[in-house]
């Protein structure tokens, strides 16, 4: 998961050395549906018996149609009896700060997700290298780890753009114990709160969250 253009399709790719057709290498940001592709482990012996592996590429966080849409094919998908090792959310290192709309961003995937599913969840960096140097990028993913959601328990990887580091992470979501079931999978979508926060309300945010009432 993660917002469009953080390189989603591309790490499936690169792990599965397929769909990489569906690349967008372009400015407007792809309304793909969601797709999960097949691919067999490299290292069977690290597959604990997961075989083959599914990587599922979803649409992007506010990408080209109704986020209210996005969430709810996600949901839709997710809601038929689909048990998950985890969830990789991809995060652009070449962002130089988190905005509002990126704050929004993880309110509505946390809330997606419940927090007991956070320590199921590795957020790779990606983009590394696309003008931004190595110490600014370290900089960036050092400050990124003392984001919230990593206080909850979300492991942060680099994302280094091909098939071995690709596998890295996703070895590291098979390693973690057995996924929860998200929220969105037991809740409608309309019952999930998926309201703004921004400033002051944001500490509220995450009190309510810990407490399973967000």
């Amino acid at each position: 998961m993660g917002s469009p253009g953080s390189g989603k399709t591309t790490f499936i790719a690169h792990a599965s050395e397929k769909g990489w057709h569906n690349v967008n290498h372009s400015m407007v940001s792809s309304t793909e549906p969601i797709t999960p592709i097949q691919c067999k482990h490299p290292n069977i012996m690290r597959a604990h018996g997961r075989s083959p592996i599914i990587l599922v590429d979803t649409p992007g966080f506010l990408d080209g149609y109704s986020e209210t849409k996005c969430f709810e094919d996600i949901a839709g998908w997710m809601k038929a009896n689909i048990e998950l090792a985890g969830i990789i959310l991809l995060h652009k290192i070449s962002d130089n700060r988190m905005t509002g709309t990126d704050i929004e961003k993880t309110r509505k995937f946390a809330s997606l997700c419940g927090h007991e599913v956070m320590k199921n969840i590795v957020v790779a960096t990606t983009m590394w290298g696309d003008g931004v140097s190595e110490e600014i990028g370290q900089m960036r993913q050092t400050e990124l780890k003392k984001d919230w959601l990593i206080g909850e328990g979300c492991a942060v990887e680099m994302f280094e753009k091909d098939a071995e580091s690709a596998w890295r992470i996703i070895n590291q979501v098979l390693d973690l114990p057995p996924c929860p079931r998200l929220r969105v999978q037991g809740t409608k979508i309309g019952d999930l709160d998926l309201g703004k926060a921004t400033g002051g309300g944001w500490r509220k945010v995450r009190a309510l969250f810990r407490k399973g009432r967000l």
